[in-house]
């Protein structure tokens, strides 16, 4: 099965879902036509769980809560630029959103990914005392100041940011988010004393 769906990914990302076939798929994963269609009942099917595949293999790192703030969040993000940018990465996501529009299951794949991505910040700011609404919001806000570099390469085939452009990239956006989020967690912290001391 990894194997069909990775064939499967390489062939829709590089001829796009119209032009890929399912024959095609079949070959590339070296398993019978048959066996394909047992696993997966059509085209699209085999797309959605291709996606939902690499969505689920994204980065889930776990961001020491009791860890300097700065660098845990430093960490996390080139790790998860770092697997965003990678050639075979940047096809997939194109490919996504590409397909987005007209399939569901694939527009459903991107906002599965989209969770992936930001489920280790939320799991951290929800430790640190923040509601898990408020961490849900900042983490995509987070994460769309990160992604937001990956645009040109996704929407017009630029080549993938390299390591330094991503080092450079997440200095800048730690640098203007961790502020206005440091200011925000001692405010929790503060209601959380005042609301202990008042008991």
């Amino acid at each position: 099965m990894a194997a069909v769906l990775h064939a499967a990914r390489e062939e829709f990302a590089t001829k796009g879902f119209h032009h890929a076939t399912m024959e095609a798929i079949a070959i590339r994963a070296g398993v019978s036509k048959r066996t394909l269609y047992a696993w997966h009942a059509d085209k699209e099917a085999l797309l959605h769980a291709a996606i939902m595949d690499r969505a689920a293999g994204l980065t889930d790192n776990v961001i020491d809560p009791k860890a300097d703030l700065k660098a845990a969040i430093t960490a996390y993000s080139l790790n998860m630029l770092g697997e965003m940018t990678t050639d075979y990465a940047i096809s997939i996501g194109g490919l996504m959103m590409r397909e987005a529009r007209q399939f569901p299951l694939a527009s459903e794949g991107l906002e599965q990914g989209q969770e992936y991505l930001c489920r280790p910040l939320v799991t951290l700011l929800r430790e640190l005392g923040m509601a898990a609404a408020e961490a849900e919001a900042v983490a995509e806000i987070y994460v769309a100041a990160l992604l937001g570099q990956l645009q040109p390469s996704l929407v017009m085939g630029k080549p993938a940011p390299t390591p330094e452009q991503n080092h450079q990239h997440v200095a800048m956006v730690v640098e203007l988010i961790l502020p206005g989020l440091e200011k925000r967690l001692g405010q929790i912290s503060s209601d959380r004393c005042r609301s202990a001391g008042s008991r």
